[in-house]
């Protein structure tokens, strides 16, 4: 029926305006977080500090960084591997702290 389509419609649109809108959605705890990545990021040697960057922060694939630094896919993917796991490492040492 036309009533249930537009009521399909109307929910499709709500779901929509609410995935345009993810801030409304994050914590305090999560952007604690985010912020702590963020300044640990900044203590990586700078190849992997950027590779992180355009991965994890602007959505960048391994083989579009790899074109960017004119480095292998590979080298991208390694750089990503180490920045996660000093990152993990940094954190954890921040927390066991408090």
């Amino acid at each position: 029926s036309k009533q249930y389509r537009a009521h399909i419609e109307l929910k499709a649109k709500e779901q929509l305006a609410n995935i345009e809108r993810p801030e409304q959605g994050v914590s305090d705890a999560q952007e604690e977080l985010v912020e702590l990545i963020k300044s640990k990021v900044s203590l990586l040697p700078p190849v992997t500090s950027k590779v992180f960057n355009l991965y994890a922060i602007d959505g960048y694939k391994p083989r579009e960084i790899a074109e960017l630094l004119k480095i292998s896919e590979g080298t991208s993917m390694w750089h990503y591997s180490i920045a996660k796991k000093r990152i993990k490492e940094m954190i954890g040492k921040k927390r066991l702290q408090q």
